[in-house]
């Protein structure tokens, strides 16, 4: 089951359409449409969102979907596999420290299912600290 089928199926049970969950959370109309087709992956803060108007995790939602790193977008830029400083307009150089270069090196070691894996943990830590 997909992304978009598990997502679909939440709305479904909850009686509204997925354009409408769309329009709730702020995304186009056209977004449940990319995530069907798969043409635009959903976003990471995208499928937390979703996550937390369901009220269920991360992994729950992504199961076995496939997601590209190299295809996986942000406000600030692309996600990639990349040890570079990041400069974004107006805004100071980001260095990655050492903890994250090991998590990098480590992620791009791994199949597309781990590495969902590993980011649905890593929501879940973030979850336990607040």
């Amino acid at each position: 089951m997909t992304f978009y089928d598990r997502v679909n199926e939440l709305c479904r049970e909850r009686g509204i359409s997925i354009t409408a969950l769309a329009l709730a959370l702020g995304f186009s109309k056209g977004t449940p449409s990319n995530w069907k087709t798969m043409t635009k992956p959903p976003r990471a803060e995208n499928v937390k969102k979703v996550a937390d108007y369901f009220g269920v995790t991360v992994a729950s939602l992504m199961g076995d979907s496939v997601v590209d790193v190299h295809s996986v977008h942000n406000n600030n830029g692309i996600i990639g596999n990349t040890h570079a400083p990041v400069t974004i307009n107006g805004a100071p150089e980001l260095a990655l420290g050492d903890i994250e270069k090991e998590l990098l090196s480590i992620c791009g070691k791994l199949d597309m299912k781990r590495k969902n894996a590993l980011l649905a943990k890593a929501y879940e830590l973030l979850e336990e600290k607040a």
